[in-house]
């Protein structure tokens, strides 16, 4: 008997902590969805602002599976805070945001030809109220 009340109390607690994380889960917002093509030896740089306690959500392929030479997120000036290099995907790479700023967004092609790439960045913010924050720069 003592072991069935444990049991109920157990997944009682368990209950109310899960349905406490739940409560507070914000869903991603997105920022960008878009396809941009980056010229033969060019590089492209998109900026967008961020919250404070902000979760930046980031999603990159190269459309035909061709190598981008470098991939650069930046904390505005030059806090560089992800980088990878010779890729063609990036999938789900979350970031931090430990201060409110603009991020800089950098793809450098080092091929002669063009390179097509589909981006979509989203946040999730740390608070309700933040969900309106504008992230235009």
């Amino acid at each position: 008997m003592r072991n069935i009340i444990n049991m109920k109390r157990l997944f009682v607690f368990n209950l109310i902590v899960f349905m406490g994380f739940y409560a507070n889960a914000q869903e991603p917002i997105d920022v960008t969805d878009q396809t941009i093509k980056i010229g033969g030896l060019k590089e492209e740089e998109i900026y967008f602002g961020f919250a404070e306690g902000d979760k930046i959500l980031f999603n990159f392929k190269e459309i035909n599976d061709k190598e981008l030479k470098e991939l650069e997120i930046v904390q505005y000036p030059n806090n560089s805070k992800f980088s990878e290099y010779k890729t063609n995907k990036v999938e789900n790479k979350t970031l931090s945001v430990t201060k409110t700023g603009v991020y800089i967004f950098r793809f450098k092609n080092s091929a002669i030809k063009g390179r097509i790439c589909k981006i979509r960045i989203q946040r999730v913010p740390s608070i309700e109220s933040l969900n309106n924050f504008n992230t235009t720069v």
